[in-house]
């Protein structure tokens, strides 16, 4: 089995999940939004500059105490005066624009008094070196519009919180085109969106996902989809917001904590050597529930969900163990090793996602 490899996975589903910061924290204070994209820059582009706006949505008075940035060619400066109830504060962040022709994505943690932990704020853009056309910088295209992405990611989202997200497009056509959203999945609201754009010029979606509109709880991964109109003509969700949702967590005390649910398992991962293509591997991963409460399974999700089943036990009281169930069809899988990532989502404080690994090398 290649280690490394699996390490990689693991980090990649890490950063993919907690990247992102929540805009509600702690039910303390809030941000306007928690990524900024400068978008597209070029190398003799002088210092970007974007204020992130927090807000005290509390009772009792908070202060920033500290913001430190990952990286020298991002300089933060902020609010020091303590923020009452209702009101807020600035976070300024200066992107120098000195490091040459590249992508980058750089973490603000931010340390507010009364928060258990910092909060991580997000920049990031293109810097390159000569000029590129708009149909290359907004490479997917949908009558005369051109989108930066057609899926956003944005992490991690627990149950009865919200997120906004950004994205810009552009007008890759030589006329004006008119855009209309006709609707959006449940959930998902479209704050702001570009409503004629003319030649050359960009436009920005503002998206938030809202669990607590959600008519039944959604869990583990979901996306939510948009329906357009580009100058008359509909376009079934060419936009896809992407979150996975877990259980909150924020309302539990110390105690609560202690004698949660914690599950257990013998082994993480099914290792299977010399398989052929379209055979049927299974694997029984067993767990044991050591914590206090009952634990609670709400969702399987794969990283192959087309070869992947998995049945799994709803509830496990304290104390006692089950398995957790994975078939996988192997049929047309790459000559090569192969790595398929399950990830349980439960009511586990310390183990809202649990992941598991079937590692198969097809002859």
């Amino acid at each position: 089995m290649n280690v490394k490899k699996i390490l990689s996975i693991v980090a990649a589903l890490f950063l993919t999940l907690v990247s992102y910061g929540q805009n509600d924290f702690e039910g303390k204070v809030s941000f306007d939004k928690v990524v900024h994209d400068f978008g597209d820059l070029m190398v003799t582009d002088p210092p970007q500059k974007t204020i992130f706006v927090m807000k005290n949505i509390g009772s009792s008075p908070v202060a920033i105490n500290n913001v430190m940035s990952s990286c020298g060619c991002t300089e933060p400066s902020w609010s020091k005066a303590p923020v009452r109830p209702g009101e807020t504060a600035q976070i300024e962040v200066t992107f120098l624009n000195d490091q040459g022709a590249y992508p980058f994505s750089k973490t603000l943690t931010v340390y507010v008094s009364g928060l258990s932990k910092p909060v991580l704020l997000k920049i990031k853009g293109d810097v390159h070196a000569k000029k590129m056309p708009l149909s290359e910088l907004f490479p997917h295209h949908f009558a005369g519009i051109g989108f930066k992405d057609e899926k956003i990611d944005i992490g991690q989202l627990e149950q009865g919180t919200s997120r906004r997200c950004e994205l810009q497009c552009a007008n890759i056509s030589k006329k004006k085109v008119n855009l209309e959203v006709l609707s959006s999945d449940e959930g998902l609201n479209v704050i702001s969106a570009p409503s004629l754009l003319s030649p050359g010029e960009k436009g920005t979606f503002v998206f938030e996902v809202n669990t607590a509109l959600l008519e039944r709880p959604l869990w583990g991964r979901n996306d939510f989809g948009v329906k357009l109109s580009i100058d008359g003509k509909i376009y079934e969700s060419p936009i896809r917001v992407t979150t996975v949702i877990k259980e909150n967590f924020t309302g539990l005390s110390e105690d609560e904590r202690r004698s949660a649910a914690l599950p257990t398992f013998s082994v993480s991962s099914g290792e299977y050597f010399s398989v052929k293509d379209g055979d049927i591997l299974e694997k029984e991963f067993s767990f044991k529930n050591i914590g206090k409460n009952s634990l609670s399974f709400y969702k399987a999700d794969c990283s192959e969900p087309e070869r992947v089943k998995v049945v799994f036990p709803s509830s496990v009281g304290a104390g006692r163990s089950g398995t957790v169930k994975v078939t996988l069809d192997t049929k047309d899988s790459p000559k090569g090793e192969n790595i398929v990532v399950i990830t349980l989502v439960t009511n586990a404080p310390s183990r809202p996602l649990v992941n598991l690994f079937m590692v198969y090398t097809i002859d």
